[in-house]
This record gives structure tokens, sequence and C-alpha cells, in this order.
């Protein structure tokens, strides 16, 4: 399983990716495994996923596009989430989501309030999880990235160059169907121009605003970072012994696709 064009791919650096999935297989193994022998397993809600498609060209599915870019393959990524005796093993979701749906299906899920006034463009997964929603209605995802935009339905994907492409039956973006689908073409081109003019503008805005001018960390701040990152670094040498959570809400795990590590200059 190679790139869409392979003479695009650097076979060192997939066998470099290869060898760093295997570890995080093992790792998350690891985790699994432990929070099963501390009996926290049923507590404890597992998330594992990634931010956005691969750095390099290799395969991926047949999918078009790659980190950087907002195609199907430059933004899809993996999401597992795990809950023993409250989510089934083995189900398979087909309703799309995004990153932007985590806060609100955690906290649902936890059973925690969101106490931010600011609105949300998530929605909490719960019901697909727990098998409990009757009607499912479509949604359209948006991704930016340096200017470039595209829109996700359930059925669609338009890009940056306002081409369509039916995303079940030609998930690798090959085939550009605006013109077989003008209603849907325009409906999507005017909503990913209405999204741009209103977040973007916003952002921008925000930017430039005087109170958004960002601060260096105080002195405090970074003498409690140092003893939070000495005190993880303690935890995982096994210096120290972590602290168990107790209580009814769930804990909540989170798994990114590289492994954390202190920044070398923080180790003064």
């Amino acid at each position: 399983m190679h790139a869409r064009n392979p003479q695009q791919e650097e076979v060192p650096a997939t066998r470099a990716i290869l060898a760093m999935t295997e570890n995080i297989d093992w790792n998350v193994g690891r985790l699994l495994e432990h929070l099963d022998k501390l009996h926290l397993a049923e507590n404890t809600i597992v998330v594992y996923f990634s931010d956005n498609g691969p750095q390099t060209w290799r395969w991926n599915g047949e999918m078009k596009g790659k980190k950087g870019s907002t195609d199907e393959g430059g933004v899809r990524a993996p999401f597992l989430i795990r809950w023993p005796g409250h989510i089934n093993g083995g189900l398979r979701i087909p309703q799309i989501a995004g990153a932007i749906d985590l806060l609100p299906t955690l906290t649902d899920l936890a059973q925690v309030p969101v106490i931010s006034t600011k609105p949300l463009d998530g929605v909490s997964l719960k019901p697909l999880l727990q098998q409990t929603a009757k009607d499912w209605p479509d949604r359209m995802i948006f991704s930016e990235w340096v200017g470039k935009t595209s829109v996700r339905t359930q059925h669609y994907r338009l890009d940056m160059a306002n081409a369509l492409f039916d995303m079940d039956a030609d998930p690798q973006q090959d085939h550009n169907v605006a013109a077989q689908h003008p209603d849907e073409a325009a409906r999507l081109t005017k909503a990913m121009a209405d999204w741009r003019s209103e977040l973007l503008a916003k952002a921008r805005t925000t930017a430039l605003s005087p109170s958004a001018t960002p601060s260096f960390p105080s002195p405090n701040f970074l003498r409690v970072t140092r003893k939070v990152m000495a005190a993880s670094s303690a935890v995982r040498e096994r210096r120290i012994a972590p602290i168990s959570p107790t209580g009814p809400i769930p804990k909540i795990v989170s798994l990114g696709m590289s492994m954390w590590r202190p920044p070398g200059n923080m180790k003064r």
C-alpha cells in the first residue's frame, strides 16, 4: 500500500511512520491493560484520535491530499472511543463528525455542564455512541487552512476551487460533479462564502484587537509548569505512584498521534 502517486513517496519516511504506529499501538495497549489492573476501565473514557491527514505522501486510503490541504485526505482522521459498559465495542458510526464535537460529547457523557456562554458549532455525539439517535440531521463541517476552505456534508465535499465531489461514490475525489448537481454546488458554495465572511472576519478583527495582544507567561506560571512537568515525568518513570481517580464522573483520557515530551529548554 503506497501513495496514490508512488513517485511522491519517501520510503524511509513511511518506514519511520509505520514504526511510530507500532510504538503507539504498544503503548495504547499498556494504558488499557493498566486501566484494567486498576479496575478503572468502566469509569474511564478513552479517546484515540488524530488532528489531520498524513504529513508525508504515503498510503492514505486512496484519499486525495495530505496535511496542509482541505481535501478529504488532509482533514479526515481516525477517531476511536472506548467506555466499557456504556459504548458497545465494535460499533462503527457512519455519520460525519469533527474535533469540534469533542467538548459537547465528552461533557455530555460525563454529565458535566458546559458553563461557557459562547456558541458551539459542535454537537454531542452521545446519541450516536449509545445508539439512541432516532433521526440524525445532515450537517456541514467546514475546514480552513491558510486561506483554503472546504465544506463536507454526509454526501458531498465542496473543495477550495468550488469543485463538488460525491464522497459516497467517489471518496478519492477524482470526479467533479458540480455540473450534474448545480443546486447542491450552489448551496454549498454560498454556505462556504457565508462561513468565511462570518467566522474569518471575526477572527481577523480579534487578532488585530489590542485587547487580544498575547502576553508572555509570568515567572510564577513557568515555575508551576515546571513542577507539573517534573511530577508527570516522575509518574512516567514510576518514581512516584499516580493518584488513582475516584468519584462517579468518568475520567477522560486523550491519546494523540505522537508521544508528548517537554521541550528541551524546560528541563532546566
